[in-house]
């Protein structure tokens, strides 16, 4: 029996399987057969470099290349991407090496007050870091190299089929790895990159919004493989269904919500292509369902991520709460600043926090939370303008909106689609986060795009030009072989993560106290990153550790300072160290933290009268320090003493004779110390003169009254400005033998015997009721309604002193809590 008749006896939906199935092998003529081996390695490059490039550790930079290389090698491009597709891209990449170019007239003024005032080299080409733009630019080559490759490669439906299921498996195992380290709450690999101030965050990358969008476009695939692996009968169904498991219990342990965003955006653009063609009701019927299965665990188990689409509002007020529209307009502002060859590729993050005028005394910008703002900064809106265009020329090469005359089958379509998808779920993350400048998720872009591209679109290949792939292969392995020189510590050229290398080893060297290596390698990270204020800091802190002369290691602490001019918690460091090395410039230092920081002037401040109390030279720029604010003013006052705090209460009361400027606890502290270090006579005469200052200081009058001996009226002051407790229910209709039958039944039921002394008083038993008050009174967490009351009781009864000394425990229970 042959094929024809075996096929024509199978159902019509299996007739269509075979049929799609023989499409899909003549196919492959496109590209030829390609061995299984070389495919898993294409997959294999997306893959590691999720893994291993988080950190962008020389070695994990090195074996992308490598890989990039060998792929290129072992799998020559079958076909020529036309001009309309490359040409952009190249030009954008061209545009962005004008870093390279010699600055044309006079340098910006910030790079001329840098060189001029704190002899900072940014020598006289256009990026004042060229070491690190060259690095970064071929981080970028590299990747648009990897794209071109995948797309010239033309891959046939059966081999796009091994490439995505394979990194389906590959970024679920990265993804699974992250969970288990989170649930274990153990260190993940020292390669991962790390950002403590992400409560949440885990994974290779540094932020959690990076990890959630490899999860989600992985859980895009993996829905897509499972769709496949079932229409084709094939068992690998279920893997690629615990695989989509998988991803999406990461998307809600991640708690992003831009992640859950993509992941049913981006099944439900798949699924709405895949029916745009074909009229199948049970797609969508799918689709449905895995929402709805979606939708009820995020409600079981994604409390964390409902509370943050539910607590701040629309998408506006999401991004204007976080900060990002703020962060956008001040990025707009400056690109004006170098619009035409940008910043230098590679130098946002230092010369947009020296340049931005929004000071932010805790956090710092090193990007600006868009991918296409960051490259038009860094390259300049030609370069960011021609890879727009870019990518929109590229997704025309993608999905159902490609002419109806293909005879592709739709199984290719379903591939390619799914690659598609995901890789415009990455660019529409970049629009609010910066995926594509992570390396992991560049090279997982460009592997979904050329996936994505229509292969039918490509041109034939010369014979004359099947040989430029070899200098692209090349380009790679020279890549490796400088990252490499890299890790080993010999590099062939200075790169920027050579510079983040000799920081790192700097630090490690101060840490096993070898100071004079750390210092030679702190030199050299200076040179190839002369604009990062924290080697500076590092510096100015290794020489002081090897002896050098305050004034040796000032300059390097001024350099930091004038890199960095907002951050507050470095510089409060530099006043911990100077107190050890050299006090009277701690004192210099904290007053930079005060003037930064308002919000945290007092408590650098008492810092400063530490260092002026154990070196009393210093307490006169203690003072001068003070002057400048009347807060700081009141601090030194009440931590002086004798003549000190008489004269530093007159100037304050001089300048500020009502103390309006200060709340109700600050004018309660001075009158405490006012009443314990000068005159108090005078401070009696003012409390009673002034209703205002009484109402804070109340407590202070009846205090020297009780000092004098006349308790009497220190109780009537105490309970004219004190607030009662609690009002206890009435006593109710029970006898007074039985609520003392009861309350000896249960001693420690303090309801209870509130309420027998309720009803004690009541019946005018005074005696009696005080006694059952000072039996409460001896129980643990007695609450404070009944220390009031044996207070009120007991100046009934005209035991002023006893009043008085129950009620400075209860306003001390009350003060404190």
């Amino acid at each position: 029996m042959n094929s024809e008749s075996i096929s024509s006896s199978l159902p019509k939906k299996d007739r269509d399987i075979v049929a799609a199935d023989t499409d899909a092998l003549s196919s492959e003529s496109l590209s030829g057969t390609t061995s299984v081996w070389k495919l898993l390695l294409v997959a294999a490059v997306p893959v590691v470099t999720v893994l291993t490039c988080g950190a962008r550790a020389p070695w994990a930079l090195a074996t992308l290349a490598l890989l990039v290389g060998t792929c290129i090698l072992l799998m020559p491009p079958i076909g020529r991407i036309p001009l309309k597709v490359w040409v952009l891209p190249a030009l954008a990449l061209l545009l962005s090496l004008t870093f390279a170019l010699p600055v044309v007239g006079e340098l910006p003024d910030w790079r001329q007050a840098l060189q001029r005032d704190f002899q900072i080299d940014t020598g006289n080409l256009h990026s004042p870091q060229p070491w690190t733009s060259s690095e970064k630019w071929i981080l970028v080559t590299l990747v648009l190299v990897w794209m071109a490759f995948v797309i010239s490669r033309g891959f046939a439906d059966g081999e796009r089929r091994i490439i995505l299921r394979a990194m389906v498996v590959g970024l679920t195992a990265i993804a699974a790895l992250a969970v288990w380290i989170k649930l274990r709450n153990v260190a993940g690999p020292s390669f991962w990159a790390r950002d403590n101030l992400e409560p949440f965050q885990y994974g290779p990358f540094p932020n959690r919004n990076h990890f959630s969008g490899m999860c989600a476009v992985t859980g895009i695939l993996a829905f897509v493989c499972t769709y496949d692996s079932f229409r084709r009968r094939h068992f690998g169904w279920v893997l690629f269904a615990i695989c989509l498991a998988i991803c999406f219990a990461a998307l809600m342990l991640n708690t992003s919500r831009f992640g859950v965003v993509m992941f049913f955006a981006g099944c439900g653009g798949w699924m709405l292509t895949a029916t745009l063609r074909s009229q199948s009701a049970h797609k969508m019927a799918l689709f449905s369902s895995l929402f709805l299965i979606g939708t009820t665990f995020l409600l079981i188990f994604g409390q964390r991520i409902i509370q943050r689409f539910i607590g701040e509002g629309d998408v506006v007020a999401t991004l204007a709460s976080d900060g990002r529209l703020s962060l956008f307009g001040r990025v707009l502002k400056l690109i004006p600043e170098a619009p035409w060859m940008g910043w230098g590729i590679g130098n946002f993050d230092p010369i947009f926090n020296m340049l931005d005028g929004a000071p932010n005394t805790i956090y710092r910008a090193s990007h600006p939370e868009n991918d296409l703002l960051w490259f038009a900064a860094e390259s300049g809106v030609p370069a960011a303008l021609c890879m727009v265009l870019g990518i929109i020329v590229l997704a025309i090469q993608f999905g159902p909106w490609r002419p109806r005359n293909e005879k592709h089958n739709r199984r290719d379509r379903r591939l390619r689609n799914a690659a598609a998808i995901s890789a415009l779920a990455i660019v529409a993350q970049s629009l609010v986060d910066i995926p594509l400048h992570m390396l992991g998720l560049a090279v997982l872009f460009a592997t979904l795009a050329g996936l994505g591209y229509n292969p039918h679109s490509l041109l034939p290949q010369p014979s004359s030009r099947r040989w430029l792939h070899v200098p692209a292969a090349l380009f790679c392995f020279a890549a490796a072989i400088l990252w490499i020189s890299v890790a080993r510590l010999t590099p062939l050229m200075p790169t920027d993560t050579y510079a983040r290398q000799l920081y790192r080893g700097s630090t490690q060297m101060m840490i096993e106290n070898r100071n004079a290596e750390a210092l030679e390698l702190i030199n050299g990270a200076a040179i190839i990153r002369p604009l990062h204020w924290e080697i500076y800091f590092q510096r100015a802190s290794i020489k002081l550790a090897l002896g050098y002369s305050p004034q040796e290691a000032l300059p390097d602490f001024a350099r930091s300072r004038a890199l960095e001019k907002y951050l507050t918690r470095f510089v409060a460091a530099e006043a911990q160290i100077w107190a050890i090395h050299h006090p009277p410039f701690a004192m210099a230092a904290y007053g930079e933290a005060i003037r930064r920081d308002r919000s945290s002037s007092q408590n650098y401040f008492y810092s400063a009268m530490e260092i002026a109390r154990l070196h009393p030279e210093l307490r006169s720029d203690a003072r001068a320090m003070a002057l400048k604010d009347p807060k700081l003013h009141l601090i030194f006052t009440l931590l002086s003493d004798g003549e000190e705090f008489s004269r530093e209460l007159q100037a304050l009361l001089t300048e500020h004779p009502e103390l309006a400027i200060y709340n109700k606890a600050e004018r309660l502290s001075l009158f405490q110390a006012w009443h314990a270090k000068a005159d108090r006579s005078k401070l009696v005469r003012a409390l009673q003169d002034k209703p205002a200052w009484l109402a804070d200081g109340w407590s202070v009058l009846a205090t020297d009254h009780a000092l004098q001996g006349d308790f009497q009226s220190a109780c009537k002051i105490a309970f004219d400005h004190l607030d009662p407790p609690f009002a206890t229910s009435p006593p109710g209709n029970l006898s007074v033998d039985e609520l003392n039958r009861l309350y000896l039944g249960n001693p420690t039921d303090i309801a209870r015997g509130l309420q027998l002394y309720e009803t004690l008083k009541l019946h005018d038993r005074i005696d009696e009721a005080l006694q059952v008050l000072e039996e409460l009174a001896l129980l643990p967490s007695v609450p404070n309604k009944v220390i009031y009351e044996k207070a009120l009781i007991l100046n009934q009864k005209k035991e002023y002193a006893k009043s008085w000394e129950t009620l400075q425990t209860y306003m001390n229970k009350i003060s404190a809590s």
